[in-house]
């Protein structure tokens, strides 16, 4: 059974009570997903165990996560909604106590959940041995109900449907009241900031996640989540509209108001995209740093990437690219950056990945690997990892007997040895050097020259 699906399990669980009993702890290792009033029914017969107590217990013992999933309401599916959510009311409020390690909540479209029954807030509210909560399709119903409850949660994701203001009752930062000492992961999505307004403070917050056109001013952030270690900002598209000297206004009142009120004491990662990082222009050192390309803006600018090594001063910056011909467009500016002193006296790893999409068929990768190389003698990195991911070009392939694109035959006739030792090449301070190559469905070709990575070191 510890190898079975959930349907083999639940097959095997009714051929005899041992496995019957057995069974539990299998079923419940996985997801457990409720999308419809049937789906609950079944499952709140399976806690039932034909009112044995000590089989009841038994079961719930394993049960440790539920997501509910609540299609959005179309006709005859709203009064569908109200019966699943007055199912999971039912199970919530009489089984949920018997569940010890029951610590995970799930709700998708969670508005739409709540407001179908009432009495389902107060009875997650009242849940005290819930630790993480997850709320999508969320809005001032999901807010009321986190304002109300007793809860002490340790993660919480926050997902609004549209992009709004929410007022300060409604914000989740203010409705999280009750988890301002205990929060350590919170997560936002598409809930909107007012400036203006101070937040309050969560002072054993250590990651954050925030996807949102509205980012407060970073001193905010700071003064709201002063030991926050890693910091994740998701493009958004509301950042499209900032041409170039809004862009740099936006940077330089970050870095006004970081010296003026302060900034992340204790930061150690930072991943989202360039233009995102460049926006908020952290000033703390940030020993990690993970950058890709903006999902919604083609934006490879080696003055962004500048601004952030003078500033925040990683120790491994990661570097992902997808926009190909503008980062060919700017491999001087690389090499310079690359050489900078700035660079040299931060960095000490660099991992490196060119992305290769359908679209980019006819690229031609020699001139990216010769910058690649020329950057990397002219800096003082100890350790490079250069990954080239070919793995999306067989997507556009219709028929079998096409031929390959130029780039996949370049990736396919590639001697990764080879640019691994070229990599080593007039270098003085580079230790090690991993190359990795994906090719359509092939597995992994990889490469290593020099003894294994020590982040401690580096970091």
């Amino acid at each position: 059974m510890s190898f079975s699906d959930r349907t083999t399990t639940s097959r095997l669980m009714r051929t005899c009570r041992t496995l019957n009993h057995e069974g539990a702890k299998h079923l419940f290792k996985d997801t457990l997903w409720i999308a419809n009033e049937a789906s609950a029914i079944s499952f709140t017969q399976y806690a039932f165990a034909r009112a044995n107590l000590d089989e009841m217990a038994h079961r719930m013992h394993w049960l440790n996560s539920l997501h509910v999933y609540a299609p959005r309401p179309r006709g005859n599916e709203v009064e569908s909604i109200q019966r699943l959510s007055r199912s999971i009311t039912f199970f919530l409020s009489h089984f949920a106590i018997l569940a010890p390690n029951f610590v995970e909540l799930n709700l998708h479209d969670s508005e739409e959940l709540l407001s179908a029954d009432t009495a389902l807030a107060e009875v997650i509210g009242a849940m005290a041995r819930l630790q993480k909560l997850i709320l999508t399709g969320a809005g001032r119903q999901t807010s009321e109900m986190l304002r109300r409850s007793n809860l002490r949660l340790w993660s919480v994701e926050f997902e609004t449907i549209d992009e709004t203001v929410l007022s300060m009752d409604d914000h989740p930062m203010y409705a999280l009241h009750n988890s301002q000492d205990t929060l350590r992961v919170l997560s936002l999505e598409r809930v909107a900031f007012d400036p203006d307004r101070h937040l309050p403070c969560y002072n054993n917050l250590v990651q954050l996640e925030l996807a949102t056109s509205l980012v407060p001013p970073v001193h905010r952030l700071a003064q709201a989540f002063p030991n926050l270690w890693r910091l994740k900002i998701n493009s958004f598209p509301g950042h499209s509209h900032l041409n170039a000297i809004e862009r740099e206004e936006q940077h330089q009142t970050n870095v006004l108001g970081q010296a003026q009120h302060g900034t992340f004491p204790s930061l150690r990662s930072y991943k989202g995209s360039i233009l995102s990082f460049y926006l908020l222009a952290l000033t703390c050192r940030v020993p990690f740093i993970e950058l890709r390309d903006d999902e919604h803006i083609p934006c490879w600018d080696t003055r962004m990437l500048q601004a952030t090594c003078a500033h925040a001063r990683p120790a491994h910056l990661d570097l992902y690219v997808s926009y190909l011909h503008d980062f060919l467009a700017q491999t001087t500016g690389f090499a310079q950056l690359c050489a900078s002193e700035d660079f040299r006296r931060s960095v000490g790893m660099l991992t490196l990945t060119f992305d290769v999409f359908w679209g980019e068929h006819d690229f031609d990768l020699a001139p990216v690997l010769e910058c690649v190389y020329l950057a990397v003698r002219a800096s003082s990195l100890r350790a490079v990892e250069l990954i080239l991911d070919g793995q999306h070009l067989w997507e556009d392939c219709c028929d079998e007997d096409e031929e390959f694109p130029p780039v996949e035959v370049f990736l396919q006739s590639l001697d990764i040895e080879g640019v691994a030792d070229k990599l080593l090449e007039k270098t003085e301070t580079l230790k090690t050097v991993i190359v990795r190559l994906w090719v359509s469905e092939k597995p992994e070709v990889k490469v290593q020259r020099g003894p294994d990575i020590n982040y401690s070191d580096i970091i």
